[in-house]
């Protein structure tokens, strides 16, 4: 768990007590986007810690339309929020619209939100864009006194921004998760251990890697691991941090024949 600072823990506890009461509000007298969109800056301005004059802008337009509210830093925008009325629930179309926004804007991070629902998604620059979700929560069912749900609520807060540590979070999300360690058991290091520690149970065995892989495939992973389509991109996830991790090996090996073409 991210260190937060103390000031940051007592503010996120105090006023998250202030503004469930405030969502509650809002939530019983069913009101209307505009007023979200009101609560929501309050929101960001006193318990994320975003100066309204310098931070939050209403009034940043992408092809002829605003956004809901931006989050800016030295006038540019990092962050685009999508807000949708208190009893509205969020849909995919609601995320495809500022993500839309976003990646015309060069524009990292999307928040969805009716003040209650929080949707903090990460756009993927590519073909086509896409979005990963990074953190989600509901206000109301969060606990003041909980060292995890003000250390949720820190990420999104200016500092936790500058500090990078949704950043970290999404890294972790997309390494730690059951698709990604699932790719790694079907990998051939993995493999070949299985087979190493299988060999020392009978050293007779004849049993080769694509045997293990056959038994994995079919008895012991979960159809899930392999079909669903967060099976494809944590294989590509695999396949970028291998790249990266060949690299330097590369580099070092330029540098070693230059040395030895050198010596000739």
């Amino acid at each position: 768990m991210v260190s937060i600072p103390v000031k940051w823990a007592r503010r996120i506890s105090e006023q998250l007590k202030r503004y469930q009461l405030s969502v509650k509000r809002l939530k019983d007298q069913d009101a209307n986007e505009a007023d979200t969109v009101i609560l929501v800056a309050d929101i960001l301005s006193d318990l994320f810690g975003y100066d309204k004059r310098l931070n939050l802008t209403t009034e940043y337009a992408v092809r002829g339309r605003f956004v809901d509210i931006a989050l800016v830093e030295d006038r540019k925008p990092f962050a685009f929020i999508e807000v949708k009325a208190v009893g509205t629930d969020l849909k995919e179309q609601h995320l495809r619209q500022v993500v839309d926004y976003a990646a015309n804007h060069g524009v990292e991070w999307v928040i969805l939100t009716n003040s209650n629902i929080w949707q903090v998604y990460k756009v993927i620059f590519g073909q086509p864009i896409e979005s990963e979700l990074v953190e989600s929560f509901e206000l109301l069912a969060l606990n003041p006194r909980s060292k995890e749900d003000v250390a949720r609520l820190y990420a999104l807060s200016i500092d936790g921004f500058k500090r990078g540590v949704l950043k970290d979070q999404h890294k972790q999300k997309q390494i730690v998760n059951r698709f990604v360690i699932g790719g790694i058991l079907r990998m051939p290091p993995a493999l070949q251990l299985v087979r190493k520690e299988l060999r020392k149970l009978d050293p007779t065995l004849k049993i080769t890697e694509q045997d293990i892989l056959q038994v994995l495939e079919k008895e012991v992973l979960k159809r899930e691991l392999l079909e669903d389509p967060q099976a494809k991109v944590a294989q590509k996830v695999l396949q970028r941090l291998q790249r990266k991790k060949q690299r330097p090996n590369k580099a070092k090996q330029a540098v070693v024949q230059s040395d030895t073409d050198s010596e000739g």
